[in-house]
C-alpha cells in the first residue's frame, strides 16, 4: 500500500505531460542538496537528536511555454541516526528507586513524494530566476532503536505513510542557456503513527533547506 501511495503522483505526470506538444514542453530539473529539521524527531520526543537530518532529492517542473505555472513533482529523502543514553526509573517498595542506564542506538528517515504547481519569473537579459511552489504530498517516515541491556538487545521499528502538504520556493542563476545553480528553502507537513513504538502523530513533514543545481531546457 505504501509503494502504490508513492506512485500515485508519478502515474499523474505521466498522464498529463504526453498531453502537450513535445515541441511546446518546458522543463527543468534541479538536484537539491542540504538539510532538513524535523521538530518532532528532538531529543525532547525520542531522546536522540533525529532531527537535523541530511536531505537530497530532485524538483522537476513539466509545463507549456505559454503556461502561467507549471507541474511541479519533487522527491526528497532524509536520514539521520544516534547513539545515547536511556534512563529507565524502576520503583522498588519499600527501599525506593533505582535507576537503570542502558546505551541506545537510534535511526530515522523520511521519503517524500510532492506533487504541486510552480511559478518561475524569467527577466529579459538577467540570469537571476525567483520561484514558488505548492502543493499536496505524501511522506513516510521510518524509525528504529535498538537498547543494549545485560539480558540483550531489544529492538523496535516502525514505519508509516502520512498525505499532507508542502510549500516553498528559491532563486537560481542561469549558468549559460541551461545549467541552474541557487537554493531552496521549503516546509512540508504530514503526520503517521508508529503503532510498535507506541507514538501517534508524528509530523515527519519538516523545514528543508539547501543548494540547488540542475538545467533546464
Amino acid at each position: 500500500m505504501h509503494r502504490f501511495r508513492i506512485l500515485v503522483p508519478l502515474l499523474a505526470l505521466l498522464l498529463i505531460v504526453p498531453a502537450v506538444p513535445q515541441s511546446d514542453v518546458k522543463k527543468s530539473f534541479n538536484f537539491f542538496l542540504g538539510g532538513k529539521k524535523i521538530d518532532d524527531f528532538g531529543e525532547d520526543d525520542t531522546g536522540a537528536n533525529l532531527d537535523k537530518q541530511f536531505d537530497l532529492g530532485i524538483e522537476m517542473s513539466f509545463g507549456g511555454h505559454d503556461w502561467p505555472v507549471m507541474i511541479a513533482v519533487d522527491i526528497l529523502a532524509s536520514k539521520a541516526d544516534d547513539s545515547f543514553t536511556y534512563r529507565y526509573d524502576y520503583y522498588y517498595y519499600p527501599y525506593g528507586t533505582y535507576t537503570y542506564v542502558y546505551d541506545a542506538d537510534a535511526e530515522a528517515s523520511t521519503f517524500e513524494v510532492d506533487l504541486g504547481i510552480r511559478k518561475t519569473w524569467e527577466f529579459v537579459s538577467n540570469p537571476v530566476r525567483p520561484y514558488i511552489g505548492m502543493g499536496v504530498g505524501l511522506i513516510r517516515g521510518d524509525a528504529e532503536v535498538n537498547v543494549d541491556t545485560p539480558f540483550g538487545t531489544f529492538s523496535g521499528e516502525d514505519d508509516d505513510t502520512g498525505f499532507g502538504w508542502w510549500i516553498g520556493g528559491g532563486v537560481y542563476w542561469k549558468l549559460g542557456d541551461k545549467f541552474n545553480l541557487g537554493f531552496n528553502v521549503r516546509h512540508s507537513s504530514a503526520e503517521v503513527d508508529f503503532d510498535e513504538l507506541g507514538v501517534k502523530g508524528i509530523d515527519v513533514g519538516g523545514t528543508h533547506a539547501g543548494l540547488i543545481l540542475g538545467w533546464g531546457f
